[in-house]
């Protein structure tokens, strides 16, 4: 991982649990009410482009190799912050909240999943077979005429 993408993931993930595990956010959205009245569609939205971000920056950071693993370790963060919001006064575990989370990780998989060999070089992304090194199938094989 390059270094520049090393600090930005690093410093967003530290700014994100900041804002799910303290009421800040709450503070802030008392200078706008507006934003309290909409909560059921701020609310999810919020929750689907931090996630979506934090994806992003994790899932392009690294080979193709690693991005399964990635996605798991995001989806178990996710859970954890919702877990420890519970533990936080003024903060509840919501696991619709943990829904939206999930849904904004599958959103930046999807965004930066390698199509068509892109990312690999390779011209699909399917493994395939071994090649036989010139070995013939035993259908293929001239016969032998019988004496």
């Amino acid at each position: 991982m390059p270094r520049a993408s090393k600090a930005i993931g690093i410093g967003y993930t530290v700014v994100l649990g900041v804002l799910l595990l303290t009421d800040l956010p709450f503070r802030v959205a008392a200078m706008w009410p507006e934003l309290l009245r909409n909560r059921e569609v701020i609310a999810p939205l919020v929750h689907l482009v931090a996630f979506s971000g934090l994806g992003w920056i994790m899932l392009k950071s690294r080979g193709t190799k690693a991005r399964w693993a990635i996605a798991a370790g995001l989806v178990a963060a996710a859970a954890g912050t919702e877990i420890l919001q519970g533990l936080v006064p003024h903060r509840v575990a919501d696991p619709t909240d943990f829904l939206w989370n999930v849904g904004g990780i599958a959103l930046a998989a999807a965004l930066t999943w390698p199509r068509n060999g892109r990312e690999t070089g390779r011209k699909d992304t399917i493994p395939m077979a071994p090649s036989m090194d010139g070995a013939q199938l035993a259908s293929e094989r001239p016969r032998r005429k019988a004496a």
